[in-house]
């Protein structure tokens, strides 16, 4: 006997659904081209942080570069820690109208200042100044071991006044605020009581002239 084919209703047909694909993807090609995007956007990101590492280490080297004319001197100085911070210090210095024999002699003075204050395995720590004191003796007594040395001493005060002003502007200084005494604020009162006095009396009063 030849099976006979049924024919659906109207109704059947509407119950029944496409099948999905199973691949995730839209038919339509835009789930592809969503991925295809993002990964271009990422490669993007990826470039321009490059480029941008690439132009700041090119700053970093032409700015030192300016200093040191020996290849062992200038791996040095880009080898050792903070070298962003010291090459930031260096370019407001030489903004300043610094010599380049100055600036040569700090940069070297720098390395030692991040060596003997550990500045580079705290960063967010701030400096006091009697820390900067006992470094500046310790790097001192390393470069004169004779304390009665006149260089000794110069190069402490040398120490000191360079690492406070890059400290300064790393904002890494630790600032020991000013003792409030008791005739300082009696001063400030009377201060204000004798400007308030010498006042016309009119304005004292609140009464303006006519």
């Amino acid at each position: 006997m030849r099976s006979r084919s049924i024919p659906l209703s109207l109704a059947a047909c509407s119950r029944l659904k496409p099948e999905r694909p199973t691949t995730g993807l839209r038919p339509d090609g835009v789930t592809t081209f969503l991925a295809s995007h993002t990964a271009l956007s990422g490669n993007t990101v990826r470039l321009r942080q490059t480029f941008t590492t690439s132009l700041h280490m090119a700053a970093l080297t032409l700015m030192l570069d300016q200093l040191f004319v020996r290849s062992d001197a200038l791996t040095r100085q880009l080898s050792a820690p903070l070298v962003d911070e010291r090459r930031q210090y260096l370019a407001q210095c030489a903004a300043q109208g610094m010599a380049r024999r100055t600036l040569r002699v700090k940069a070297r003075l720098l390395l030692s200042i991040a060596e003997y204050l550990s500045l580079a395995e705290r960063p967010d720590d701030k400096i006091s100044l009697s820390e900067i004191e006992k470094g500046a003796s310790r790097w001192s007594s390393h470069n004169w071991p004779s304390s009665k040395s006149c260089y000794a001493k110069l190069s402490r005060e040398y120490f000191i006044a360079q690492a406070a002003g890059w400290l300064r502007f790393l904002n890494r200084l630790q600032t020991v605020p000013k003792p409030v005494k008791v005739y300082d604020q009696m001063l400030a009162e009377f201060s204000r009581f004798m400007k308030e006095d010498c006042k016309p009396e009119a304005t004292r009063l609140g009464h303006g002239t006519r």
